[in-house]
């Protein structure tokens, strides 16, 4: 329609070499105001991409730092991300997909760091919302560190030398430094017998690697030459992980 505006642009590139100062009118650049239309005549942007130095008559080094102005980078390599609007939102395709993840960072009045999912808007449904006095808000279930004083559990069956397991979610790390406190019950297991034969338990215990050791004695009093002949043996263990208490004031 004849009121409509144009928006293709003619863009164009030219590398210059000023002089010491220069590098202040690539700071002092303000860009345009969101949804504003080109400048006519186009206007120059200037992209500081570095410091070289002259000398004998060629280019003898280079600097990305000089007085305090820094060349600034773009991409995965950015020392910063900084967002004309006040809301920086990072997903992981050009265009906004419902069902997919983004995470958006406002600044304002009620700064907010949201994760979320598209919706069919394009608007971010929140899973999970940081807030500027730092309360978490989450849709979903939580799973981390334990509480203090709840405890896990688990159980089986062991023979003698093996290394007894740890409850889902426990680490070694938290059993040696303290945070965890481990509690194992042994019971020795019967072996398999025949006839006449007499079982007595002579070890089960677990050392302080958790490695169980499992002794039992066999006797066939009937037997033509009577001995006792000892062996491995095999245990069911309960193992039982506490967090520790901590000492503090409530």
């Amino acid at each position: 329609s004849g009121g409509a505006t144009k928006t293709r642009v003619e863009e164009s590139y030219q590398i210059l070499f000023g002089r010491r100062g220069d590098e202040r009118l690539a700071t002092e650049q303000r860009p345009p105001a969101i949804g504003a239309p080109p400048a006519d005549p186009p206007a120059r942007w200037l992209v500081l991409l570095g410091y070289v130095h002259w000398a004998d008559g060629h280019f003898s080094g280079v600097e990305t730092t000089a007085r305090g102005v820094a060349a600034r980078f773009a991409g995965v390599r950015a020392d910063t991300v900084s967002a004309r609007s006040g809301a920086l939102t990072l997903r992981t395709g050009a265009e906004a997909e419902e069902g997919k993840p983004a995470l958006v960072l406002s600044g304002g009045d009620r700064p907010t760091l949201v994760f979320g999912l598209y919706q069919g808007g394009g608007a971010v449904a929140p899973l999970m919302t940081v807030a500027a006095n730092g309360n978490l808000t989450i849709e979903g279930s939580f799973s981390g560190r334990m509480p203090a004083g709840s405890t896990l559990v688990t159980s089986g069956a062991a023979t003698d030398g093996m290394l007894l397991p740890l409850p889902s979610g426990i680490t070694p790390e938290q059993v040696a430094d303290g945070r965890v406190v481990i509690h194992v019950h042994l019971t020795p297991r019967t072996p398999p017998l025949a006839g006449t034969t007499l079982y007595s338990p002579v070890e089960a215990t677990v050392d302080g690697d958790r490695r169980v050791r499992c002794r039992v004695r066999l006797y066939d009093p009937l037997k033509a030459t009577p001995e006792v002949v000892e062996q491995p043996g095999a245990v069911d263990f309960l193992v039982l992980a506490t967090v520790a208490p901590t000492n503090g004031g409530g």
